[in-house]
C-alpha cells in the first residue's frame, strides 16, 4: 500500500519502504511550494531505488525552484542516464543550461527534444519554429529572458 490512513495530526503516512510514495510526496509538497521538504522525499526515494529517473528529475525541479542550478543539472543528468528519452528531464536541461548562460548546449538538448518528441510538443502546442528560430538566433540576453520565461509559463 502506498498511502496507508491519515494520522491523528491529519498528516499523510507513506510506507517507508516504497519509493514511489516518497516520490509521490515530494512531488505534493514541490506543488505546494515547499521545496526543502520535497528535496528530502526526493532524496529518500533515490536512496531506496537509485534509478527512480522521475524522483531524480522532480529532485531537480525542486532544486531548480529553489535557484540550485549547479546541483539541478547534475540531478538532470543522472536522470537522463537512465533514462535518456525522458521528455520532461530533456525540457528541464534545456532550461537549466539556460539559466546557467550555457546557449550553446541548450539549444543541443531542445533539438534532441525535438528529434525525439515532436508529436508531444506539437501536441501541448508549441511553436515549435519559433522556438528553434529564437534559439538560433538570441543574440543578447534579453532574448533569453523572454524564451526562459516562455518555457516556465508553460509549465
Amino acid at each position: 500500500m502506498i498511502f496507508q490512513d491519515l494520522t491523528p495530526k491529519g498528516q499523510l503516512e507513506i510506507d517507508p519502504d516504497d519509493d514511489i510514495a516518497w516520490s509521490n510526496k515530494g512531488a505534493t509538497l514541490g506543488d505546494l511550494h515547499q521545496f526543502e521538504k520535497s528535496l528530502d522525499c526526493f532524496n529518500k526515494a533515490i536512496q531506496l531505488r537509485p534509478n527512480n529517473f522521475m524522483a531524480l528529475t522532480n529532485k531537480a525541479a525542486s532544486l531548480h525552484n529553489i535557484g540550485r542550478y549547479e546541483e539541478a543539472l547534475a540531478c538532470i543528468n543522472e536522470g537522463l542516464r537512465i533514462y535518456p528519452e525522458y521528455a520532461r528531464g530533456l525540457e528541464l536541461k534545456s532550461l537549466l543550461l539556460l539559466e546557467l548562460a550555457r546557449p550553446d548546449e541548450a539549444k543541443q538538448c531542445f533539438e534532441r527534444l525535438l528529434s525525439l518528441h515532436p508529436a508531444e510538443l506539437i501536441a501541448a502546442d508549441i511553436d515549435i519554429e519559433g522556438v528553434r528560430q529564437q534559439l538560433h538566433s538570441l543574440g543578447n540576453l534579453w532574448s533569453w529572458i523572454k524564451w526562459i520565461k516562455w518555457i516556465k509559463g508553460r509549465s
